[in-house]
């Protein structure tokens, strides 16, 4: 019952929030008003997913396979792509091979290995991009940075260095 309440409500605050976007006076209004409506999109999303009497709750996720819960256990899985600021890899960019696997087809995991070094970047993994698995080379080895901040011009939801929509 409550999350019902919860959807009637986020679906009439996303209403409301539709018709402030023409009064928005600046860039900053303006990008704060779509950092909303994207926030209550994602909101509604999610809240619909719960709704679903097809989705169980179990230990794991329900987009997890019983085979691929010992990943953790294993060692690496072989990459698709390899990212390496050197060059010795497919790309230099972590949002290059993300762009590259937005293009395939099918939806069967795709590892992206980031090879050693620090990585100044802001990216996002949209909705595309299904079963998309990115593995470092360990955690004082591959670095991944972004410098967005309100200061510079950026919404505090725009500000993550990897986000996912």
């Amino acid at each position: 019952m409550s999350i019902e309440l919860a959807m009637q409500r986020a679906l009439t605050a996303q209403s409301h929030n539709k018709w402030l976007g023409p009064k928005c006076r600046n860039g900053k209004e303006k990008a704060a008003w779509a950092d909303c409506l994207r926030l209550y999109q994602d909101t509604i999303a999610e809240l619909n997913r719960t709704i679903d009497s097809k989705t169980k709750c179990t230990d794991f996720p329900g987009w997890l396979k019983a085979g691929d819960r010992k990943l953790l256990q294993t060692s690496s899985p072989t990459p698709n792509l390899v990212v390496a600021q050197d060059g010795s890899g497919n790309y230099r960019t972590i949002k290059a091979a993300l762009d590259a696997a937005a293009q395939r087809s099918g939806s069967t995991r795709f590892v992206i290995r980031i090879k050693s070094g620090v990585y100044s970047e802001n990216f996002d993994i949209g909705k595309n991009l299904k079963n998309i698995m990115l593995v470092g080379d360990g955690l004082r080895f591959t670095i991944i940075t972004g410098s967005r901040s309100v200061g510079g011009g950026f919404t505090t939801f725009n500000s993550a260095t990897v986000g996912k929509f």
